[in-house]
C-alpha cells in the first residue's frame, strides 16, 4: 500500500519537477536497503530511528537537492557523506542527537544554501574550525537550541555568502573580535537567550548588509561605544529583557538609520542626554517595565526628532512605568 502511494506521488509531482522519495515514519534505522531512484530531487527519512549517516548512503543521484533526516537518533555524520552529491541545497537534520561538528562532515556540498540542526534533542557544543569552508553558497545556518559557548571566526570561516545566522537558545558567553568577518553577507543575526553579558564593537565590524539584530533574554549588562556601528544600515536591534541600567551617549551611535529598538524588561535607571540623537530614523522605541521616570527631549536630536518626542513620551507615561 504504502508502496503505490509513493509511486502515484512520483508520477503528481514529476510535472513540477520534483520527484520525491518518501521513507517517513516508518521505523528504518538504516537508508542502505533502500533503492533511491536515480532522478530523485528530495529525499524524506524524517521520523525514524537512524543513528548514523554514512559515505555510502548517496551515490548516482545527480538531481537530488533536498535532504531531511528531522527526528531521528543520529549522533554521527561519517566524513565526505555528502560527496557525491553536491547538487543537493538544503539538508535539514533538526531533532537529532548531534553534539559535534567536524570539518569534513559537509564536504563537496557546494551548493548548500540551507542547513538545520535546532531541536532540543541536539546538543551541539563544538563545530571544528573550516567545517564550513567548503559550503560557500550557504545563506542560512540554523543551530538553535544548542549548547555551544563561544563563537570564533574559524568556525564560521568561509560562509560568505551567508544572509541569516541562528543562535538563538544555546550558552553562548563569549563571541570573539571579529568572529563573523567572513560573514559580509550576513542580514539577520539571532542570538536571543544565551549567556552574553557583553557586547564589543568588533562584533559586527563591517557588517554593512546587517539589518536585524536579536539579543534579547541573554544577561548583557553592557555595551560598549559604537557597539553596532559596525552595521550602518541595521534597522532593528532586540535587546528586551537583559540587565542594562544605563543608556549611554554613544551606545548607539553611528547607525542612523535605525527604526525599532526594543529596550523593555531591562534595569534602566537613566538615558544619557544625546544617546539618541543619531539615530534620526527611529520610530519604534520600547521601554515598557524598566526604572525610568522620564523620557527628557535632551536625548533625542530636536531637528530631526520634533515629531517623535510627543509619541516616544506618550508611551513612556502609558506603558513605560518605572516598577
Amino acid at each position: 500500500m504504502h508502496t503505490s502511494f509513493i509511486f502515484i506521488s512520483l508520477l503528481f509531482d514529476v510535472t513540477n519537477g520534483i520527484v520525491p522519495f518518501d521513507r517517513s515514519d516508518l521505523g528504518i534505522s538504516t537508508i542502505l536497503n533502500c533503492s533511491i531512484p536515480w532522478n530523485t530531487t528530495h529525499v524524506n527519512f524524517e521520523h525514524n530511528v537512524i543513528r548514523h549517516v554514512y559515505a555510502n548512503y548517496f551515490k548516482n543521484l545527480s538531481e537530488l537537492v533536498y535532504i531531511s533526516f528531522q527526528d531521528n537518533l543520529i549522533s554521527d555524520i561519517e566524513d565526505y557523506s555528502f560527496v557525491a552529491v553536491p547538487t543537493v541545497m538544503e539538508i535539514d537534520l533538526s531533532r537529532n542527537k548531534l553534539s559535534l561538528i567536524r570539518r569534513h562532515m559537509f564536504s563537496g556540498l557546494n551548493n548548500l544554501e540551507t542547513l538545520r540542526f535546532s531541536g532540543y534533542t541536539n546538543y551541539i557544543h563544538t563545530i571544528q574550525n573550516f567545517s564550513f569552508k567548503e559550503n560557500t553558497a550557504m545563506k542560512k545556518l540554523d543551530l538553535q537550541y544548542n549548547a555551544i559557548s563561544v563563537v570564533t571566526k574559524p568556525m564560521l570561516a568561509g560562509l560568505v555568502n551567508l544572509r541569516e545566522l541562528q543562535l538563538r537558545k544555546n550558552q553562548i558567553r563569549t563571541i570573539e573580535p571579529n568572529s563573523l568577518e567572513d560573514n559580509k553577507s550576513l542580514r539577520k543575526l539571532q542570538l536571543g537567550y544565551n549567556k552574553l553579558s557583553l557586547i564589543r564593537r568588533a562584533m559586527l565590524s563591517g557588517h554593512v548588509k546587517v539589518e536585524k539584530v536579536e539579543l534579547g533574554d541573554c544577561r548583557i549588562s553592557h555595551i560598549e561605544d559604537y557597539g553596532f556601528s559596525g552595521a550602518p544600515n541595521v534597522k532593528e536591534i532586540k535587546l528586551e529583557n537583559n540587565r542594562l541600567t544605563i543608556i549611554k551617549r554613544n551606545m548607539f551611535a553611528g547607525i542612523a538609520k535605525l527604526q525599532a529598538l526594543t529596550l523593555r524588561n531591562n534595569l534602566l535607571q537613566e538615558i544619557e542626554p544625546g544617546s539618541l540623537r543619531e539615530n534620526i530614523g527611529l520610530i519604534h522605541l520600547k521601554l515598557e517595565n524598566n526604572f525610568l521616570n522620564t523620557l527628557e527631549e535632551s536625548v533625542f536630536d530636536q531637528e530631526h526628532h520634533p515629531k517623535k518626542i510627543n509619541y516616544f513620551r506618550v508611551r513612556l507615561k502609558f506603558c513605560c512605568f518605572c516598577k
